[in-house]
């Protein structure tokens, strides 16, 4: 195929027909002006000329992502939705004027491209995604099953790799069209006629059944095993050593993970199969690789039942540090704090707390560190916070039993201020920094990941120097980050504990896995509260919060009413609000209350004392809430002189202002603190409005 032909194909495109194609994309884009979302002809215009240089630097490099990334590196600001729309109008329109045998060829160039962006460090990764999905849809119309069952099978693989890694749309979706697409591969792939493919697919399908969300977990989880047993029968050792071993590896993930069986033999199969892939993923000559399934041995050994306990967790330590070895915190800062972390607990579970804090604060610094450049959709996002307050809740349980409280309840603040960065740099980044440092950042943030990019995939010419260059644009960005933004991850208690009168306590409360830790904070002292807790009591937050919602949200809420006292009752039991009080002293008549997930959800002011009294009537200066400390301290240190507005929000469900005409609670007495006011009430207090 000469490339002659294509350069006709892409003059055509650029051309004569741009008017009508930019109607047709604004109808999709559903714009009733060029003007309508911030997408003018011009801006069309600019998408498909960008488009047509991509697709020419492909064909002349033949796909070389040395030639076509520098170009998508300095376009960024054309991967976006906007090029998705246009790839498939175009392609739709050009591939009907063009001779049949030079289809191919070029729906093979648009295929290259696909794959270079699906696999692109920089950009929005969402966009790229879409971006990619949207070239193998459109390259498989011209290569259908009938007419080009090699190439279509090809496409359909590739989709199912994308639609694996898509962040937009619903994961458990995003799923079942990967599955669709590697299960129509295969119906050509078939281990007689393509067995190398065959065996490709199979692997893939199998990561799919693996993280398969919809159907039964445990017929899921068989599925992925029974392709990942496909795949090694033709992924020999002897044929595909690496593959072999790559294959070795997702097979004892999912024997890590079964449900069915006998867990402890489960656990056995895992190892037996991360022990067959060290035989090829050695230090020396896959080192990511090696550090990636000595991380996974460790997990299995952790969990391991069989043999003796204290062994298993020493062949566990002995992974992680392992992996530790290649996973460090300048070349691999994600790896190396997950893999940290994983040690951080096996040290936590032999009672080597010191070597457990040590590890832990490794792990925490480095998550830190890396602030927002974990790129995920919304479900993963969540799983990987959550994953990180675990860390924290670790540590704290750490210190706690190192007997170093102050460094507990800092660790319990940076625990809650590190979820408020988060959504402070995703949503009010060019409303918090000037512009110059936005820019700035961007540039820094592309960097990053570009490196990054290259010691991931072993394209790097001095890894080590390339790390250490990559750690100081971290710290350089954390401290451009830390400059501007109004909390950060230095908090520190005296600092805090200076802010307060001596009138005021604080109650802090924080929720782990084996309960509610408790801290009582005034100008002199720091105190936790340390009660003998009844195994049952671990949970009985959770029960009760349970049984308060499914009260609360019955249609006439009757049950909940009438409840309401001796929950609330319960309530001050279960978190031993009188013994709380005890640690209060007595010259303090204000209060703070700083909860911790749902119990910021309950009127904890209101919770009754054993002599009848509520907790609000016993602080003559009032009862007030703060998310945490380091907000507080804030809010304490902010100079208001001229503080005679207010903005409020009052009653925004129906549920609470049906029937109801006038100001009425709290806002209403607010109301007339003020000179003036704005108030958004009943249907008018709406995100929308």
């Amino acid at each position: 195929y000469s490339l002659f032909a294509f350069y006709g194909f892409v003059r055509l495109g650029a051309r004569c027909e741009l008017r009508n194609l930019a109607i047709q994309l604004r109808e999709a884009l559903n714009l009733s002006s060029p003007t309508a979302v911030n997408i003018s002809e011009e801006d069309l215009q600019a998408h498909l000329q960008f488009l047509m240089t991509v697709l020419r630097a492909t064909a002349e490099s033949r796909g070389d992502a040395r030639v076509v990334y520098p170009l998508l590196a300095n376009n960024t600001k054309y991967l976006n939705l906007n090029l998705v729309e246009v790839l498939r109008r175009w392609v739709t329109n050009r591939l009907a004027k063009v001779q049949t045998n030079d289809i191919q060829s070029i729906a093979g160039y648009i295929g290259n491209v696909s794959n270079l962006i699906q696999q692109f460090p920089l950009g929005d990764k969402a966009s790229n995604m879409e971006i990619a999905i949207a070239g193998y849809e459109a390259i498989l119309t011209v290569f259908t099953r009938d007419a080009f069952p090699q190439d279509w099978a090809h496409a359909q693989n590739n989709l199912g790799n994308a639609y694996c890694d898509r962040i937009l749309g619903e994961k458990a979706q995003n799923l079942e069209l990967a599955i669709a697409s590697y299960t129509n591969a295969l119906s050509v792939r078939t281990r007689d006629a393509f067995p190398q493919d065959w065996a490709d697919t199979q692997n893939n399908l199998g990561t799919a059944y693996c993280n398969r969300i919809l159907g039964e977990k445990a017929q899921n989880l068989e599925l992925a095993i029974a392709s990942y047993t496909a795949a090694l029968s033709v992924r020999t050792r002897d044929a595909f050593p690496q593959d072999w071993a790559a294959t070795q590896n997702n097979l004892a993930a999912a024997y890590s993970d079964r449900i069915l069986g006998e867990k402890a033999q489960n656990l056995e199969l895992a190892i037996a199969s991360y022990t067959n892939a060290l035989s090829v993923r050695t230090r020396d000559a896959f080192p990511q690789d090696w550090a990636t399934t000595q991380n996974n041995l460790g997990n299995a050994y952790c969990n391991r039942i069989l043999g003796e306990k204290a062994q298993n967790i020493e062949l566990a330590i002995a992974s992680f540090s392992a992996a530790l070895e290649v996973y460090t915190r300048q070349a691999f800062p994600q790896n190396h704090a997950d893999t940290s972390f994983n040690l951080g607990i096996a040290y936590q579970d032999a009672q080597r707390l010191t070597e457990a804090y040590t590890t832990f604060h490794s792990a925490i610094e480095t998550a830190e560190l890396l602030r927002g450049e974990i790129v995920s959709g919304d479900q993963s996002k969540r799983k990987q916070a959550e994953e990180w307050n675990k860390l924290y809740r670790r540590m704290v349980k750490v210190c706690l039993e190192l007997g170093n409280i102050t460094e507990a309840f800092e660790y319990v603040e940076r625990s809650k201020t590190r979820n408020l960065v988060e959504l402070i740099l995703e949503r009010d980044l060019n409303t918090i920094f000037p512009p110059e440092i936005v820019t700035e950042l961007e540039q820094l943030r592309r960097e990053i990941a570009s490196g990054q990019n290259q010691l991931q995939n072993h394209k790097a010419e001095n890894p080590t120097a390339l790390a250490q260059h990559l750690q100081q644009l971290r710290e350089k960005r954390k401290e451009l980050q830390d400059s501007y933004l109004p909390i950060g991850y230095g908090f520190k208690f005296d600092q805090f504990q200076a802010t307060l009168d001596h009138q005021t306590a604080v109650i802090e409360w924080y929720i782990t896995s084996a309960g509610i830790e408790t801290f009582i904070i005034t100008r002199d002292s720091l105190q936790r509260l340390n009660i003998s807790k009844q195994t049952d009591e671990e949970n009985a937050w959770i029960n009760w919060a349970n049984e308060y919602f499914n009260a609360y949200y019955q249609p006439e809420k009757t049950e909940w009413k009438n409840s309401l006292a001796s929950r609330l009752r319960h309530l001050a039991e279960i978190l031993h609000l009188e013994d709380i009080l005890k640690l209060v002293p007595e010259t303090c008549s204000r209060l703070v209350l700083i909860p911790h997930h749902y119990l910021h959800l309950f009127p904890l002011h209101a919770l009754p004392l054993a002599n009848g009294d509520f907790l609000c009537d016993i602080f003559p200066n009032g009862v007030s809430y703060a998310p945490s400390c380091q907000l507080l301290q804030q809010v304490q240190l902010r100079q208001r002189p001229d503080f005679q507005s207010l903005f409020a929000i009052q009653n925004p469900t129906e549920d609470l202002y049906q029937d109801y005409e006038w100001d009425l609670g709290a806002v209403a007495a607010i109301k007339k603190q003020f000179v003036s006011s704005e108030i958004l009430k009943q249907a008018n207090a709406k995100k929308s409005r």
